[in-house]
């Protein structure tokens, strides 16, 4: 990622695992553009693997859930490493089970969703259609008439047998709105007339806007320190993208087809 001026990007082994690494504005250009030709994700039969020295780790990344790292000043890149692990990764990264797993790799990464558990279990990704909204009276977040707590949640429709329902803070009203509309294609005339719409109409008309949009949204939870263990509330949201994740749907299953006998 980053254009010409690669500043961020994405490695792997065989556990699945993601390492983002990004690059430290005073590390050298020259070193971090070695593996810019000497692999890519898009594809997989000429990828090769990277030895690197030094990186300096972070903190890990519950929301992409990927181990996070910084090529510093004393970083450097060895390419013609030519140690027993290095060798052993290649020959992994060039079989037929290696590249399966980094074609579904691959495929979770451009959808958006994690290929492994989350280590995190207080993040969790979800993607589905806006169904409605309700209020709940059992966490507080605003005050209503007669002195008792209200929480706008959200219902969500993601496939399963229940629908999800996750506490929805009001800041991200308008922004699930102004994807719903620009993805339906209504412009920005729609756009202010979903508006109008938000404040004066009820939350059954507000959840029919949603289910008329037809909008796929791809939505990052977080398990809320206080109440009922299974309550989340949405923190991130994004229009969702299909054609990833069916190349995701696929991926998966050409990888069971791979290690069946």
């Amino acid at each position: 990622r980053g254009g010409n001026d690669l500043k961020v990007f994405y490695l792997t082994d065989e556990t699945g695992l993601l390492l983002r690494v990004h690059r430290d504005e005073d590390s050298s250009e020259s070193d971090m553009s070695q593996t810019e030709s000497s692999s890519s994700r898009k594809n997989i039969e000429s990828i090769s693997t990277i030895a690197f020295k030094d990186l300096r780790v972070m903190p890990f990344d519950p929301v992409e859930n990927c181990a996070v790292a910084v090529f510093s000043q004393t970083s450097s890149v060895a390419l013609k490493s030519a140690s027993r692990r290095k060798q052993e990764l290649q020959k992994w990264a060039t079989s037929i089970s290696g590249k399966a797993i980094l074609v579904r790799i691959a495929a979770c990464f451009d959808a958006a969703i994690p290929m492994l558990e989350h280590r995190h279990m207080k993040i969790r990704v979800a993607v589905g259609y806006i169904v409605g909204f309700t209020v709940s009276t059992t966490n507080a977040s605003a005050v209503t008439g007669d002195g008792s707590y209200a929480q706008l949640q959200v219902m969500v429709d993601s496939g399963g047998e229940a629908l999800g329902v996750w506490d929805f803070p009001l800041f991200l009203l308008d922004e699930a709105l102004r994807l719903c509309s620009s993805n339906s294609g209504s412009g920005e005339g729609a756009a202010a007339s979903l508006e109008e719409e938000r404040i004066h109409l009820s939350l059954k008309h507000l959840g029919r806007l949603f289910r008329g949009s037809g909008t796929l949204l791809h939505f990052v939870l977080q398990q809320r320190e206080k109440g009922p263990q299974s309550l989340y509330e949405v923190r991130q949201l994004k229009v969702a993208d299909p054609l990833a994740l069916s190349q995701a749907y696929a991926s998966a299953h050409a990888l069971e087809k791979t290690y069946k006998p």
